[in-house]
């Protein structure tokens, strides 16, 4: 099983690039208001589909980031009160 790490960076690599495009894509179909990003057609509003994805992206990348920078303070003090890490980022 991959870590989060190699998880996030096949994403983003690979992944992220195929699904900007193609909610690029079908942001361009005319669908009601009613569904998800539906804009009826207008092309104005289009790029906001992948603007989405690319922010909910980057806020889970940034979240990893923020637990990894805290985890490793409490394995420090892990290793010093129990004798072993009791956090392990691999």
């Amino acid at each position: 099983m991959p870590s989060v790490q190699q998880s996030l960076s096949h994403f983003g690599r690979k992944t992220l690039f195929r699904l900007l495009f193609g909610s690029l894509v079908v942001s361009f179909i005319p669908l009601p208001e009613k569904y998800y990003l539906g804009n009826r057609g207008e092309p104005f509003f289009a790029p906001i589909a992948p603007l989405l994805l690319l922010l909910a992206s980057g806020l889970v990348c940034i979240s990893w980031w923020v637990l990894v920078v805290l985890m490793w303070p409490l394995g420090k003090f892990g290793r010093l009160v129990f004798g072993r890490s009791v956090f392990t980022i691999k």
